[in-house]
């Protein structure tokens, strides 16, 4: 008897372990995703498509960040929309309308708020904070990738009650992001695609959105030329340049 209960914790065990979640890298890996758009300095020509059962359409914008502290998107294109901005400094938000010539202060609600109506909210351009900071992370060892699980901090008022990201195991280059409502169901669902490398990690440049509570509903962003650490002037992220499409710094 002693030894069939020896072998049985033998065998058993490492079955029992496999299953446990894996966390001891859970909250580095999840930082890694967070920033993988962000580094000293990154800007981009960023295409937005947003695509309805019956028409699509889209925008041009120009994107820049500094850290985590600064970040400046402006539309471009199309023209009833040309120079409409956001900016960011530390925590702190600010939106341009060009047509009513105001800046208006937005609140965390409303960085949280559809970006342009497409799936994308104006906080996956802008970052406010970090993922780990308002989420708990649990980590388990797939098959071929590891699943992230994030479930709100209880400090923390947040959106979405879980989310979930698979992360490729070789380049811990995320491959989805799925979000879930406050009744467990989800509520859309992000893919990454065409990763290319940027000093040296792997950065997807396409982003898919789906939405789960309406049918035929997704967006895309399309990453034309991003860059990390390159040069940035320091008055991109000044409310001159909020305001103004021509100002440069002298």
């Amino acid at each position: 008897m002693k030894h069939a209960a020896i072998f049985l914790t033998l065998f058993l065990e490492p079955l029992l372990m496999a299953q446990e979640p894996v966390n001891e890298d859970a909250v580095a890996i999840l930082d890694r995703i967070d920033s993988l758009y962000l580094s000293e300095t990154a800007s981009s020509k960023i295409r937005l498509y947003v695509f309805r059962p019956d028409f699509q359409w889209s925008y041009n914008l120009e994107w820049y960040s500094r850290g985590r502290n600064n970040a400046f998107v402006r539309i471009n294109s199309p023209l009833d929309y040309r120079g409409r901005a956001i900016l960011k400094v530390g925590k702190e938000m600010w939106f341009y309308n060009p047509k009513e010539d105001r800046v208006s202060q937005m609140s965390r609600a409303g960085a949280l708020r559809r970006f342009l109506q497409s799936e994308f909210s104006r906080d996956d351009f802008m970052k406010i904070n970090r993922l780990s900071e308002e989420y708990n992370v649990n980590m388990r060892q797939m098959e071929t990738t590891l699943r992230l699980t994030l479930t709100p901090k209880m400090i923390t008022p947040i959106v979405w009650d879980k989310i979930v990201f698979e992360v490729d195991q070789e380049t811990l280059s995320p491959l989805e992001k799925i979000y879930f409502n406050e009744r467990g169901r989800i509520s859309k669902k992000l893919v990454y695609s065409k990763p290319v490398e940027i000093n040296g990690k792997m950065v997807p440049t396409v982003l898919e959105m789906t939405s789960y509570q309406f049918k035929n509903y997704r967006s895309r962003i399309e990453y034309l030329d991003l860059q990390l650490d390159g040069p940035i002037k320091p008055h991109i992220f000044s409310m001159k340049h909020l305001k103004n499409l021509l100002y440069e710094e002298q």
